[in-house]
């Protein structure tokens, strides 16, 4: 089993994704261990997010729901200086319609949003990540076994993905599936080859090539 360290969610002011104002953060690991801090006060929130860092110090990948979109630029535009923004980073918005190509909305997520049984609350909304997670990786090893070339192609398609001017943020989603893939695709010839057997039964022959 892929070994995932940490789950985050952050609450800002609702309509401001860069320079909002954080008000509570929360945390958990695979281990259930857990961090969470409630306080809207600039300095107290920084000091959190110091705390913060340490707390996610052992973890080898931070994962969550629309990390990539949204809590990553908010926590880089607050404190850029946070050793975890420089972990993978797993973002499940990514992997639900992969995962569940017949029903993208999990039965955890509704559009694009994780459900939740409590309002606003950032540690349970990584424990709901997690779980919805751990669906999707078994998942992914079902698809494995019945269609490993289409696991291949997700692996090639996040290995050469940039996300971010900055640097390619799709290196934990990757990894994902480079846990399940013996012989990854070497060349785009190679990949095209793959897409069109793929795409056999499904779209149009001469369309496709």
């Amino acid at each position: 089993m892929l070994y995932i360290a940490c789950g985050i969610r952050l609450k800002i002011n609702v309509g401001e994704l860069l320079g909002g104002d954080i008000h509570h953060i929360g945390a958990i690991t695979d281990r259930e261990k857990r961090f969470e801090h409630k306080d809207g006060n600039k300095k107290s929130i920084l000091l959190a997010l110091d705390r913060l860092d340490q707390f996610c110090q052992d973890s080898k990948y931070i994962l969550g729901h629309n990390l990539i979109g949204h809590d990553i630029p908010v926590l880089k535009s607050v404190k850029p200086d946070l050793d975890f923004l420089a972990k993978p980073v797993i973002d499940t918005l990514f992997l639900s319609p992969l995962a569940f190509p017949r029903n993208p909305y999990h039965r955890l997520v509704k559009d694009y949003k994780l459900v939740r049984d409590a309002i606003n609350d950032p540690v349970a909304d990584a424990k709901l990540a997690l779980s919805i997670f751990h669906e999707q990786y078994q998942s992914f090893k079902e698809q494995a076994e019945q269609n490993p070339g289409l696991i291949r192609f997700y692996h090639f398609c996040f290995s050469t993905a940039d996300v971010s001017v900055e640097n390619n943020e799709c290196k934990g989603l990757a990894e994902v599936f480079s846990n399940l893939v013996d012989k990854p695709f070497k060349s785009g010839p190679e990949v095209l080859k793959a897409l069109v057997c793929l795409c056999k039964g499904l779209a149009c022959p001469k369309q496709v090539k």
